[in-house]
């Protein structure tokens, strides 16, 4: 996080309350990685990114959901790769020699994730008058900085459906 925060300034704090985001400050003062996923860009807040990388070397695990990509090392670190194409119901990643890869956790930083995407486009702000209520519970069309739709994700049905129970050796 610290080399995020060296390029980005540390992010703007987030209450979450009943599945909607309430901003400490206005909404330009928060900021969200924004990727893309088919045609579609979606948006999660920079609070809870870890690292972006490109992943080339993906270890397929058996027996787990369709939704586990795999696992890689990243700089001495294994993670759970995220195909979230397939969890959102979305066709799913097709082979390549190299994945983009959000490496996420929880506000408590006791959980992370990679999560595989097709292209990450940068950071961005919000539009100031964005409606921050989530309709479906996972996803919000809000409009960024630019008037551009993006699909806001929300953080807490993300986390919920990627976490997998602890089976003790």
């Amino acid at each position: 996080m610290a080399l995020i925060e060296a390029q980005l300034g540390p992010p703007a704090v987030h209450h979450i309350d009943g599945g909607a985001f309430q901003l400490q400050n206005s909404s330009m003062d928060a900021r969200y990685l924004i990727f893309e996923l088919g045609n579609t860009n979606y948006a999660i807040p920079s609070i809870f990114l870890d690292r972006v990388a490109r992943v080339t070397k993906v270890r397929n695990l058996p027996n787990v959901p369709r939704w586990i990509a795999g696992i890689c090392n990243l700089r001495g670190q294994i993670v759970s790769l995220v195909d979230v194409r397939q969890l959102m119901s979305l066709p799913p990643i097709t082979a390549r020699r190299a994945y983009w890869t959000i490496v996420v956790h929880s506000i408590d930083e006791s959980f992370s994730a990679g999560l595989v995407v097709d292209r990450v486009l940068g950071i961005r702000h919000l539009h100031p008058d964005a409606e921050m209520a989530y309709s479906n519970h996972h996803t919000q069309m809000v409009l960024d900085e630019y008037q551009q739709p993006v699909q806001l994700i929300e953080m807490n049905w993300l986390f919920q459906a990627i976490r997998l129970p602890h089976h003790p050796h």
